[in-house]
């Protein structure tokens, strides 16, 4: 959900603290970070449904569209102009690093500089890299070839992987409680 689209007449609701449970789909990860912690405690806590362009959700949209009708076109007018234009301009390695890189980040803003300074270092060697230099020096467009599989730096993945397996060390079995 990197570019959010909702129209006028949308209801947004965290309900969560009305139905007796806790956020899911990481949404407490999330929201706070694209809304502020303070906005999403009061929506958390409240579980007011509110309009989408309500103060509260902030920067959480990036377009809100005066009907429904207008959401759809919108959406795949955005898509269509990230295909056509964004993907063949930009590196899909360093985009997913950027992307990882603020949602993965270090505590702090020197853990923060000491990674992406890693990163870029090992990226010197980098073809897109290169690509990228080039068509900026020689006033094109550039034409970046890198893949995940193949391109990705050597310290990838920095963060420590997560335990999945629940505590008592079995996986559990049976139908779902639900």
């Amino acid at each position: 959900m990197t570019i959010r689209i909702a129209c006028t007449t949308s209801k947004i609701g965290f309900v969560f603290s009305q139905r007796g449970v806790v956020m899911e789909a990481a949404s407490s990860f999330f929201l706070p970070r694209l809304i502020g912690l303070s906005s999403a405690l009061y929506l958390t806590t409240t579980g007011l449904v509110l309009p989408a362009s309500d103060p509260h959700f902030g920067p959480l949209f990036h377009h809100i569209l005066p009907s429904p009708e207008t959401v759809l076109p919108k959406a795949l007018s955005i898509a269509e102009q990230i295909v056509k234009q964004i993907v063949k301009q930009t590196s899909t390695v360093s985009t997913y690093l950027m992307r990882e890189m603020m949602w993965r980040n270090p505590r702090t803003a020197e853990e923060t500089h000491l990674l992406d300074s890693q990163i870029m270092w090992e990226l010197y060697e980098n073809g897109d890299k290169k690509e990228g230099i080039r068509a900026f020096l020689e006033k094109r467009e550039p034409v970046m070839k890198g893949t995940l599989r193949d391109d990705m730096p050597a310290n990838v993945p920095w963060w420590t992987a997560i335990d999945t397996v629940p505590r008592g060390g079995k996986e559990r079995t049976g139908k779902s409680r639900l």
